[in-house]
């Protein structure tokens, strides 16, 4: 298992044991991701939408709802190693 692999699974473990819903197809809504990238909220994920300055791109919209792969989530917080802890760790 590399190391994205590991992590993935991790967020994978978080999201289960926080209630947070995982699609078949591995994204999660946008208040998960979020929390999952450290904001307080999903205004942050929003504003960088509707700015075109995402840090991790929009993979579907439902509803109005936008989806974000739990994967592009890993490769962003990946290349974000070695800072704080992030709070989905706890």
């Amino acid at each position: 298992m590399t190391d994205l692999d590991e992590l993935e699974d991790q967020l994978r473990r978080w999201c289960a044991d926080h209630g947070h819903v995982i699609t078949p197809d591995g994204c999660v809504c946008e208040k998960t991701a979020a929390l999952l990238l450290g904001y307080r909220g999903p205004g942050a994920l929003r504003m960088q939408y509707a700015e075109a300055r995402s840090v991790v791109p929009v993979r579907r919209h439902v509803n109005g709802r936008r989806w974000y792969s739990l994967r592009d989530i890993t490769n962003f917080l990946a290349g974000r190693a070695g800072r704080a802890e992030r709070d989905w760790r706890a």
